[in-house]
């Protein structure tokens, strides 16, 4: 593919038919499940991408792993990548200290690439098949991150945390969040 490291993952992202932004996630499970997949990582390796923040995430780490390739292997087509390069840049991932739950979610990111690219192959008679083997990654990774407790965001009393506001207004609204099951996204 030709292009710039953002124009080539906007092109992968538009024309493989990854972006599935409107359409039932619940609904892909079920086919999924129908047509023989039986684990989550069977269902996963034939969904698309469903949420515009998952898509924004998930092409800025094509981004960074287009951009890693290009410095370290001077692969400049998001086609050629390998399993070596994968492989390379998700260890730089961890040898950087990035967190478990980012080199999580850097791991997903590129398993999503590599739908994304069988089926840019497989739309554009590219004869291309990718299989990066992330499993090794995963292992070592495991035991690298075997420590690390990811910290509970929860308020140990809310209530009491609820009632200590001093204003009504501020409480009413704890309380509906509180009860309501409110997130904060970032």
């Amino acid at each position: 593919m030709r292009g710039s490291i953002v124009g080539q993952v906007q092109a992968l992202y538009r024309l493989s038919g990854i972006a599935q932004i409107g359409h039932s996630k619940h609904r892909a499970k079920e086919l999924a499940r129908s047509s023989g997949a039986k684990t989550w990582h069977e269902i996963g390796k034939r969904l698309g991408i469903y949420s515009y923040s998952t898509a924004d995430a998930y092409r800025d780490v094509w981004k960074q792993l287009l951009s890693y390739a290009k410095s370290n292997f001077g692969v400049k087509d998001i086609e050629k990548l390998n399993s070596e390069i994968v492989h390379g840049f998700l260890h730089s991932k961890i040898e950087q200290g990035v967190s478990k739950k980012t080199f999580q979610q850097y791991a997903a990111a590129i398993e999503k690439l590599e739908v994304a690219l069988n089926m840019y192959s497989e739309r554009f008679n590219r004869r291309n098949t990718y299989n990066f083997g992330l499993s090794s990654v995963r292992t070592y990774a495991k035991e690298i991150y075997a420590g690390e407790q990811t910290p509970s965001r929860a308020y140990e009393s809310p209530t009491e945390l609820i009632g200590a506001l001093k204003e009504p207004v501020h409480q009413l609204v704890a309380s509906i969040q509180y009860e309501g099951g409110a997130r904060l996204e970032r």
